[in-house]
């Protein structure tokens, strides 16, 4: 109960922090597709791939051997977190998967013969192609990415005060405020300029310290994209945002937001590491661990009981025994909402 400082002040059903020794095992994407019956249907087909990958969309596929990004079913309005490359030439074959998750996944038809030895190196060369052209495109994200991150965080002013640090209780650790502009696609596929003033930037950066991406977190939920926060469309897997000065023995909690890292550093003055969402938890704990191979690592995560599979859980367990860390999540009593440490910390105060 005393690991990360927390306890709610309820009598008898308490929130709580249950601390959990976590090893061995490893994290993987499970894959299935039964393959293609007839050679005509291979757009339906990889259409189908995707859809048990559970990159679903109703976007149209093209067989040009090019790259292209799509929104897949369920991710915020506007994102387009999907790529795909298909060849139609020969035996049909690409590939796809989803920069939000890292994963990608090589597909072809199944042929109805056996492959000779130079249908072998095309399915190959194809297959080569396709990781080649999704590499491409994805440096040169993150790299435009990066230099509009940059150059909007060097001329964001200091923020103390903003509306949500107010909501969750917690204070800036060297936030900054600027002007949000980004281009949103709605569902008819019409572009529009968004421009939100007074947001708050948090910086993700690797653990050399270099500046990939920021957070924008917006005074008030928006509506074009259903809450309030967004990203930069660059890279964000295994980036963090430190608060406190890392000790190489010393203790490090890794949490998912940036209020639920404040609030966990504000309370026990371990070094935190916010990894902004749960999918980022694995990637930053297993960088820490190599930075750090004898720090006690930490992973905080959320308890998302009210969700169908506990993701943050489930993150954050994979995570923890990715990384060789410990594992530490919050607790709530019957009727009480809350699903992080910032949660718990409102629920029953900090000590």
């Amino acid at each position: 109960m005393k690991e990360c400082g927390f306890t709610s002040g309820a009598p008898k059903e308490r929130s709580s922090v249950v601390l959990e020794a976590v090893s061995g095992g490893q994290s993987q994407y499970p894959v299935s597709w039964l393959g293609a019956r007839r050679c005509g249907d291979f757009v339906a087909e990889f259409r189908d791939a995707m859809r048990v990958a559970g990159l679903n969309t109703n976007a149209d596929i093209v067989t040009d051997g090019r790259l292209h990004r799509f929104h897949v079913d369920g991710d915020r309005p506007g994102t387009r977190n999907g790529w795909y490359v298909l060849y139609a030439d020969g035996l049909p074959a690409g590939a796809f998967g989803s920069w939000r998750e890292g994963v990608t996944i090589h597909w072809c038809a199944k042929p109805t013969r056996r492959l000779s030895a130079e249908e072998h190196r095309e399915l190959r060369r194809k297959q080569d192609a396709a990781k080649a052209a999704r590499d491409a495109s994805e440096v040169a994200r993150q790299e435009t990415a990066a230099r509009r991150a940059q150059a909007l965080w060097a001329g964001a002013a200091p923020c103390a005060l903003h509306p949500y640090l107010n909501r969750k209780g917690v204070r800036s650790h060297g936030l900054r405020a600027a002007t949000w502009r980004k281009w949103h696609q709605d569902d008819a596929g019409r572009w529009r300029l968004i421009i939100v003033s007074g947001v708050l930037l948090v910086p993700l950066r690797d653990f050399d310290g270099v500046l990939w991406n920021v957070q924008a977190i917006f005074p008030a939920p928006h509506s074009l994209f259903g809450r309030d926060k967004d990203f930069l469309p660059g890279r964000k897997r295994g980036l963090c945002f430190p608060i406190g000065t890392i000790q190489p023995t010393g203790r490090i909690l890794i949490a998912e937001g940036y209020a639920t890292a404040a609030t966990l550093f504000e309370s026990t003055g371990a070094p935190t590491l916010a990894a902004f969402d749960a999918g980022n938890l694995e990637p930053v704990a297993v960088e820490a661990r190599r930075r750090y191979p004898d720090a006690d690592i930490i992973v905080c995560a959320d308890n998302d009981a009210g969700t169908r599979g506990n993701p943050g859980l489930a993150k954050g367990r994979a995570a923890a025994i990715a990384a060789r860390a410990r594992l530490t999540y919050p607790t709530f009593p019957p009727g009480v909402a809350g699903s992080d440490f910032n949660d718990l910390s409102q629920v029953g105060g900090r000590q």
